[in-house]
């Protein structure tokens, strides 16, 4: 997460966080320039604990648009090889809503597997794609412990450092979704898919969206989405199953009318 990127609308997910998960939970926050924040996350320069790897592929890749998600694949990998148990990914455009609770960790941390991910399947036959297995990796959550978890890691971090994950031949783009599809194949211990319609363009508002709300581009008013999480909290702590997502559903509409005045 960049300054820039905190000040748009990464502090937002901080704070719904803080709001939403218990204490015995810790956030941990990667960052490329950020020098300080509350002292409720713990806050890592990932320049100071992923270069020169990471310098060395950003150097290489350029200013093409996958550049944003390298430091999100060094920092997956920082945090897999330097935590025991489950670890979860949260994008800093998502927004917490819930804390986990028993069905959220049946879902997410399930016994015997090594991720719980939002599978997704390409839609545009742009260079011959079409219908090729992705990810949505909004929410990811990932299993340090098993008998594959090394090897998950160890082939995630090659792709990038061999720069394979820039062989157009083989992946479509040198996106981290393609290094996490790739890896979820490239092990034996199974994953589990939560997204049940491959095709979705928004998948963790539809799998997980009674804990997580993600934020796509142009839709990043920092102050009116701070409102619109609130509400939404307040929202998961009365009502659940259809009640809640119908009045989701009702209090984001609201928000995009209000945003395209």
């Amino acid at each position: 997460m960049s300054k820039e990127y905190y000040d748009r609308i990464g502090k937002v997910m901080i704070d719904s966080w803080l709001k939403t998960w218990p204490t015995n939970y810790s956030l941990h926050v990667y960052s490329e320039d950020i020098e300080s924040l509350t002292e409720d996350v713990k806050l890592i320069n990932i320049h100071n604990i992923c270069d020169p790897d990471l310098q060395s592929y950003l150097d290489y890749i350029g200013n093409h648009r996958s550049r944003v998600f390298t430091y999100k694949v060094y920092s997956f990998i920082h945090a897999a090889r330097n935590n025991t148990g489950w670890i979860l990914w949260i994008d800093a455009d998502s927004a917490c809503i819930k804390g986990p609770d028993k069905q959220f960790v049946n879902k997410m941390f399930v016994n015997n597997t090594i991720c719980s991910y939002m599978g997704t399947t390409m839609y545009k036959d742009k260079n011959g794609w079409k219908d090729r297995k992705n990810c949505d990796s909004a929410i990811i959550s990932f299993n340090t412990e098993t008998v594959d978890s090394k090897k998950f890691v160890n082939e995630f971090e090659r792709l990038y450092n061999s720069r394979d994950i820039d062989n157009r031949s083989v992946f479509p783009k040198p996106n981290d979704t393609h290094a996490f599809i790739h890896c979820i194949n490239f092990v034996d211990t199974p994953s589990i898919n939560i997204n049940e319609n491959q095709l979705a363009l928004s998948p963790t508002n539809e799998c997980v969206g009674d804990y997580f709300r993600h934020f796509k581009a142009g839709r990043k008013n920092k102050d009116k989405i701070a409102g619109l999480v609130d509400k939404l909290i307040s929202s998961t702590k009365k009502l659940d199953g259809k009640n809640l997502k119908k009045r989701i559903d009702r209090v984001e509409r609201r928000y995009r009318n209000d945003m395209s005045k």
